[in-house]
């Protein structure tokens, strides 16, 4: 059996579970603004990826499988947090958290009630794998002294309008990360033309205002998936823009809340 990741809770576990699953180089403490909003309402699990956080590492043969590993992972969290499905949890992603949240909901749509994909990633060609890997290892290094992250964080309270609480739990998951993650790192394809490649359950889309992804999560049925553009906003949709986020989100979560029964 895998090691269990590490998982953060927050609000009553009386409540409907509400997972967090965050981007790359992350961890499951980056969703403090988020947090606060939410755990009046929600039981919220917001675990370490494996190979971030204080997860474990990746063993010799997880390493070689990264994605799968990932996705093995949040399937085992959603069937632990849900009793097998009986509760089932409304998941929320950023980037590869939703990547998985979409993969989780396409194949265990049991565990699922509804899902939100903050601007979630896909997979790349292959000619532009090699150097997204150095350029994120470039951005990891930038953190791997205590005089190097302070310059990080007094860059981005200078240059974003993050939360400075935000931008503090965002710069401490860096130094943590497992590097091999990078050099194995490959997302499988999901094929959003074939109805096998869409989420059975209810699902809200929050892209960046002319967002181009690979593949074009903008193409998904807009009778199947809402879909949103929030403007003058990067990657980050959350952090950059926390009102416009929580304006189309918040209303969609309270929708699928139910009672956890």
């Amino acid at each position: 059996m895998p090691a269990p990741l590490t998982v953060h809770h927050h609000g009553d576990p009386a409540h409907p579970p509400l997972v967090l699953l965050h981007g790359l180089t992350d961890a499951g403490t980056v969703w403090p603004d988020a947090v606060r909003r939410w755990q009046d309402d929600w039981h919220i699990i917001a675990p370490d990826l494996r190979g971030h956080g204080s997860s474990p590492r990746f063993t010799a043969d997880e390493v070689e499988r990264v994605c799968e590993t990932w996705f093995d992972d949040v399937v085992a969290l959603l069937d632990d947090v849900t009793d097998g499905g009986r509760a089932p949890a409304v998941v929320v992603g950023h980037s590869l958290g939703g990547y998985l949240t979409l993969r989780a909901a396409i194949a265990r749509p049991d565990l699922v009630r509804a899902i939100v994909m903050e601007d979630p990633a896909g997979s790349m060609p292959v000619e532009h794998v090699q150097a997204f890997q150095v350029g994120q290892g470039e951005f990891i290094n930038k953190f791997d002294t205590p005089e190097k992250a302070a310059a990080e964080i007094c860059r981005m309270s200078h240059e974003t309008p993050w939360l400075n609480e935000e931008i503090l739990v965002w710069a401490a998951c860096k130094p943590l990360v497992d590097r091999r993650v990078l050099e194995h790192l490959a997302l499988a394809d999901v094929d959003i033309d074939s109805s096998d490649g869409l989420p059975q359950v209810p699902a809200l889309l929050v892209l960046p205002e002319g967002r181009t992804l690979i593949p074009r999560y903008e193409n998904f049925p807009r009778d199947r998936v809402q879909i949103e553009h929030i403007p003058h906003v990067g990657h980050c949709i959350r952090r950059d823009d926390r009102e416009a986020y929580h304006c189309v989100v918040d209303p969609f979560l309270q929708a699928h809340h139910g009672d956890g029964a």
